[in-house]
């Protein structure tokens, strides 16, 4: 296993970067409208920070995080 820190993204500059829980992504996707043709995912410095959305048949679904739920939260 090797620290988080150690991994190799890609060879040029990355402007985002957010590591975090498997479990925790899991049960956010688990809350998504899965009639909804697609997921957006906002990525921001500013709140709401990280942002799951989905809008389908079913209705809309929007999930939140702030960036201290994150093991790592990069974003310029």
């Amino acid at each position: 296993d090797h620290p988080v820190s150690s991994l190799a993204f890609r060879a040029y500059a990355i402007n985002n970067k957010v590591i975090a829980d498997a479990e925790h992504l899991k049960d956010t996707f688990n809350e998504l409208d899965w009639s909804s043709p697609q997921v957006n995912v906002v990525l921001t410095p500013e709140v709401p920070h990280f942002r799951i959305s989905t809008s389908g048949s079913s209705g809309t679904c929007q999930i939140d995080f702030p960036k201290d739920e994150f093991e790592s939260f990069e974003c310029t």
